[in-house]
């Protein structure tokens, strides 16, 4: 018959393993991650009636002519609109953290982390998998009463987003929840590289990309923003899934007004020791 002490030494043993081991899973980590963050295209696609007004000028149109094409851009607008409600447009990167204990009650960890994506990074990951990104994007000729031209289209983009934590864990040795507070600082760029050559009419086309502004394709947000995650696994090594809600403090863009919406998050792999 097991004796009263050899009862509480049983109890004691996973009592014990818990202790040891919550230290390592409370501990710093390093994960690989795919961030996201998202941005409002709502007064971006307002802004688009006017760049082609503005455009279809400078390139000679007759005024009625003009009018009708807006009218009718504005009707395809409208519709998208009803069919396509979401104007929030998500934006993944490729990136990591890193987390650092911090010996607080209320604060478990110091996490910094960030996410970056460009055309050139994009165009190595489709070759990874035999995926083909022409470059150009677009080359090809028109001719149509008398004239003629020859279209060469391709774009360039950068994009990043940096962050920083205060992370507090709730820790069940095979899952965890996170909640955190912290900082962002997002900024990117999209830069269309068009040609037109069109012998006659160099001077009208070039007026009427000149009115798209086409080189004002670019933001940059600084941001508050609480975090709520949870991961599943090993006490080492966990999948995990984010969601974080930001608050921008200050925005800044181009003539097309692009804006940091408030919804962003990540998914990956994190190594706890």
């Amino acid at each position: 018959m097991m004796t009263k002490r050899g009862t509480l030494l049983r109890g004691a043993i996973p009592i014990t393993l818990v202790l040891l081991i919550s230290p390592l899973v409370l501990a710093g980590g390093i994960a690989l991650e795919i961030p996201f963050y998202t941005i409002d295209l709502t007064a971006t696609l307002a802004q688009v009636p006017a760049a082609v007004e503005d455009s279809l000028d400078a390139l000679g149109v007759p005024s009625a002519d003009v009018g009708e094409v807006v009218a009718e851009l504005n009707t395809a607008l409208a519709e998208i609109e009803t069919k396509l409600p979401v104007t929030s447009l998500p934006v993944p990167l490729l990136g990591g953290s890193i987390e650092f204990s911090l010996p607080f009650v209320l604060i478990d960890g110091l996490r910094l982390s960030g996410g970056f994506l460009s055309d050139a990074l994009l165009r190595g990951v489709a070759d990874l998998f035999d995926l083909m990104v022409p470059q150009p994007l677009l080359h090809a000729q028109f001719e149509a009463d008398g004239f003629e031209a020859t279209v060469t289209a391709d774009a360039s983009f950068l994009t990043f987003m940096l962050s920083t934590d205060l992370v507090k864990r709730l820790d069940l040795l095979i899952a965890g929840i996170d909640i955190g507070l912290g900082l962002d600082l997002i900024q990117g760029r999209i830069t269309p590289q068009v040609n037109i050559d069109a012998p006659g009419f160099q001077t009208e086309v070039d007026a009427a990309l000149a009115a798209l502004h086409l080189g004002e394709l670019y933001w940059s947000a600084f941001a508050v923003h609480g975090t709520f995650g949870f991961e599943i696994g090993l006490p080492f090594l966990r999948t995990f899934v984010e969601v974080r809600f930001l608050l921008p403090i200050s925005q800044s863009g181009g003539w097309w007004p692009i804006s940091v919406d408030g919804f962003a998050g990540s998914v990956g792999l994190v190594i706890r020791f």
